[in-house]
């Protein structure tokens, strides 16, 4: 909702008209990941910093989430999305638990993506001397992709400090891409 800022959810990206927009959680530099799994009633407020200076000035363009400080207690939340006929899912899940000064948050989920694709497509161009169609028939064709990822992190602050730590594991599986195609061309000869 803040004019010349725009968001794509599908890919996690937030652009403005100088370029992308750094995110940050409490002052802490974040991804969007991070940022999906914040709940609307613990954020206090959201401030877009147009004109960066201190510790935002290496930024073209900042948002930091200011969230309400807990003493004690804890939240579990899963959520996910599902793509009808295909295998394309994003699943995760997300804890929170805060004791006196430190909290606790552990990010994890799975995306799996697998398309078959079969199907053909025809093309006819114009030339002077007649006609040429293209015939490009798809016999068989897979793209697939699967990622899983966990994060945790430890913050402890207080008036004077504020120090989190952050460790996460990444298995990004590469694609598995075949293609059998058959295209055959008809029409004008030499």
């Amino acid at each position: 909702m803040i004019p010349g800022v725009d968001v794509d959810r599908r890919k996690g990206t937030v652009v403005s008209a100088k370029g992308s927009v750094t995110l940050y959680i409490d002052g802490r530099k974040v991804d969007y990941r991070e940022v999906q799994t914040l709940r609307p009633r613990d954020v206090e407020e959201i401030e877009y910093i147009d004109l960066p200076t201190g510790k935002y000035a290496l930024d073209i363009a900042a948002i930091n989430f200011v969230t309400k400080q807990y003493d004690s207690g804890g939240y579990v939340s899963l959520y996910g999305a599902q793509g009808i006929g295909y295998l394309d899912g994003d699943y995760n899940a997300n804890a929170k638990l805060a004791h006196g000064n430190t909290s606790y948050t552990v990010i994890g989920g799975y995306m799996t993506k697998q398309y078959h694709n079969h199907g053909t497509r025809h093309e006819e161009m114009m030339f002077p001397g007649g006609t040429v169609a293209r015939d490009l028939t798809t016999i068989d064709a897979l793209n697939g992709r699967r990622q899983q990822y966990v994060q945790l992190n430890v913050a402890n602050s207080n008036d004077r400090h504020n120090i989190v730590a952050k460790a996460s594991l990444v298995n990004d599986n590469p694609p598995e891409m075949f293609d059998n195609s058959l295209l055959t061309y008809s029409g004008i000869t030499a």
